[in-house]
């Protein structure tokens, strides 16, 4: 079996987060067998892993490129191996998926356009959980979409390098206004219209995105999954 199929074999939802950038051609498979699967995410992504039998889960970690980019892994006994190679714990994620395929009925009282270069410094201003010249690249790569209000920018998001919906943010004055759940849905419907999953990785504990992500329907990993830096 190649990597899509051994993935698949152990759980879509549980894995989404490899599969999806494997079906559109960012990941380089390292290791794909009965051990399990390790990819390295192309353009300055990560690396992510997972691991089907623990006693093979050294060899794997010592297959990961100390490259300064972050680690991904869905088995917590990988943790203390990852942390004897100098990685450090940053997130500890849940995984959520839109897997029912029928696109969200949009509400046309709602605007969005791209984010382009000339909004820059706006986002950067609004969002800080990722460094300035990552907002920058994902830009001009085109992914960022934003949301309006009264005919003024008011949010945007987007996603990762890896395919994962991220970047959510609503600027404060335009908050409480259902802006994000129209956007989310909006930027879903561009995904499924390319026929990926929309997926994305929710840090443990952020209440507020669970219940959006349960609102639209999405399904969630039984499993964590944790990142390093």
């Amino acid at each position: 079996m190649d990597a899509q199929e051994i993935l698949e074999a152990h759980g879509l939802l549980d894995h989404v987060d490899m599969l999806q950038p494997l079906k559109q051609g960012k990941a380089c498979v390292v290791v794909a067998d009965d051990s399990g699967v390790l990819l390295n995410i192309k353009n300055g992504g990560s690396w992510i892993l997972t691991v089907f039998e623990e006693r093979e889960a050294p060899k794997l970690v010592s297959l990961i490129n100390h490259d300064g980019r972050p680690v991904c892994c869905h088995q917590d006994f990988c943790i203390p191996l990852l942390e004897a190679e100098g990685y450090r714990k940053d997130l500890s994620c849940i995984q959520a998926a839109y897997l029912k395929g029928q696109p969200f009925n949009e509400d046309p009282t709602f605007s969005f356009r791209k984010i382009v270069l000339a909004d820059e410094q706006q986002v950067i201003r609004n969002y800080h959980l990722v460094s300035p010249s990552y907002i920058h690249e994902r830009i001009v790569s085109g992914v960022l979409e934003g949301v309006l209000l009264d005919g003024e920018l008011a949010g945007f998001m987007g996603c990762h390098v890896e395919g994962a919906l991220g970047m959510l943010e609503i600027f404060p004055q335009a908050r409480r206004k259902g802006l994000a759940f129209a956007l989310e849905k909006h930027y879903c419907n561009r995904l499924l219209a390319q026929g990926q999953i929309p997926y994305c990785n929710i840090v443990k504990g952020n209440n507020a995105s669970i219940s959006l992500h349960q609102k639209l329907g999405f399904s969630f990993s039984v499993s964590d999954i944790t990142w390093f830096d």
